[in-house]
């Protein structure tokens, strides 16, 4: 990330009570491998969004982050052309 300051200031959402929630949440995924642990200066506030089914969505808030990301410039192939 070009010019990015070495902290980013962003919102903080209130997530006390679902902390518990959470500490699940993350448990699971890292056992089944969905998500794993990285070591970066940058990280994004989340928080979770219920759905229709009662069941809840964990949402990153990428916005400031975004603000200092290198666009990727190189366009997509066609699937026509990679696939025989």
């Amino acid at each position: 990330m070009d010019n990015a300051p070495s902290e980013l200031q962003a919102k903080i959402y209130p997530i006390t009570l679902k902390k518990e929630e959470l500490n699940v949440f993350v448990d699971e995924n890292l056992k089944s491998g969905r998500i794993h642990v990285l070591k970066s200066q940058y990280a994004a506030p989340c928080f979770f969004i219920p759905k229709k089914d009662r069941s809840k969505w964990l949402v990153q808030d990428y916005q400031k982050i975004n603000q200092y990301t290198v666009k990727d410039k190189t366009s997509i192939s066609l699937i026509s052309k990679v696939v025989d």
